[in-house]
């Protein structure tokens, strides 16, 4: 578990991340690393680091992977929105965990750490609510509500 810690004065409001010794995960982090922003929800990718959300970020990226060594690099989504949520997952039904998922208001982004890339699934909106339906075997359909005429 990744717990913040925010420094009681610090001009460029860095923000402490702490990650305590004896994590199940290989290779395990272990210190205390300076976030540049406000740290958010945070995942174990599947290549054995951690990405966080971040807000408040000086060069506007939305999130960071915090590798084993302590180093930090900075990412844009795809479609330069925020992250509301990270988990790491599949890229396809029963296969290999390869991705960082993340939420975002109007969608997902599945971010692949092989390639440092992402690809954003924008979710369809209609009064505020999302709009799908489930179709069979697990896969999601959007439709479009119509216009009213």
């Amino acid at each position: 578990m990744l717990r913040c810690v925010r420094a009681a004065v610090v001009a460029a409001a860095l923000v402490m991340v702490t990650v305590p010794a004896g994590a199940s995960a290989a290779p395990a982090l272990n210190g205390e690393f300076d976030v540049n922003g406000t740290p958010g929800p945070l995942a174990l990718g599947p290549d054995g680091n951690v990405y966080v959300a971040v807000s408040g970020n000086s060069d506007n990226k939305e999130f960071a992977r915090v590798k084993p060594d302590g180093s930090i690099t900075y990412f844009d989504t795809p479609n330069d929105v925020a992250v509301a949520g990270l988990t790491a997952g599949p890229s396809t039904a029963n296969g290999p965990n390869n991705r960082v998922w993340m939420s975002q208001n109007g969608g997902v982004v599945a971010w692949d750490p092989g390639t440092d890339t992402g690809t954003a699934f924008p979710i369809a909106t209609i009064g505020g609510r999302a709009a799908s339906r489930a179709i069979p075997k697990g896969t999601c359909g959007w439709w479009t509500a119509p216009t009213a005429s």
